[in-house]
C-alpha cells in the first residue's frame, strides 16, 4: 500500500512510503520510503529573430511549470540602406531631399542644396550624392536625419516599444501560475 505520495516536480524530488500490513488486524508491518527523482524541465524553445536594431534571442518556457529563462543572443542585424532616391528635386529657390531607405522602414534623409543660377545643371545634385571624405570638415557635420519604424521618437522610446512583447509574454506567464 502507498502512503504519503509527494509527487516530484520538474525541480524537486518526490516520495512515497510502500507499506505493508497484516491483512487480518491491519497492523503495520513494515514501512520503506521511496524516493522519486525530479523530472526535470520540457522547455519549448520562443525565437525572438534579430531586427536592424534589436538583438535576438530564443526564450524557453517548460511546458509543465512554465519556468522560463533566455539564451543564445544573437546581434542586432543593422539597417540595410537601399540606393538614395531623390524625393524633392532642387530648384533654383528651394532645396531638394534624397532617402535611402531600409528594408525595415528606417530611412536616412539629406537635404540636396538649391540648384546654382545655371539652371537644370545635374552636378550640383551629384555632387551631393558624393561620398568622398576629402572634402568632409567635421567641424560643420551634421548627422543626417533618420526617421522610420517609430516616426521621430526617441532611441528610449523606439526601445521601450520593441520591448513589450516580451513584457507581455512574461505577464501571460505569471498569470498562469496564479
Amino acid at each position: 500500500m502507498v502512503e504519503n505520495n509527494l509527487l516530484p516536480t520538474c525541480e524537486k524530488s518526490g516520495s512515497y512510503d510502500n507499506v505493508v500490513r497484516c491483512t487480518v488486524c491491519n497492523a503495520e508491518l513494515s514501512r520503506e520510503t521511496v524516493i522519486v527523482d525530479a523530472v526535470g524541465h520540457d522547455y519549448k524553445e520562443l525565437v525572438t529573430a534579430p531586427t536592424c536594431t534589436e538583438q535576438g534571442f530564443t526564450t524557453y518556457i517548460c511546458s509543465v511549470c512554465e519556468h522560463s529563462h533566455v539564451d543564445n543572443y544573437v546581434s542586432a542585424l543593422g539597417h540595410t540602406y537601399g540606393d538614395w532616391v531623390i524625393i524633392k528635386e532642387p530648384t533654383e529657390s528651394e532645396s531638394g531631399e534624397k532617402r535611402k531607405t531600409c528594408e525595415c522602414g528606417d530611412f536616412i534623409s539629406e537635404e540636396i542644396p538649391v540648384l546654382s543660377s545655371g539652371g537644370d545643371d545635374d552636378s550640383s545634385i551629384d555632387s551631393s550624392n558624393s561620398e568622398s571624405s576629402d572634402n568632409f570638415n567635421s567641424s560643420s557635420y551634421e548627422e543626417p536625419v533618420q526617421k522610420g519604424c517609430f516616426g521621430s521618437l526617441n532611441s528610449n522610446m523606439a526601445s521601450v516599444l520593441m520591448i513589450l512583447p516580451v513584457i507581455s509574454i512574461a505577464w501571460i506567464i505569471t498569470k498562469k501560475r496564479k
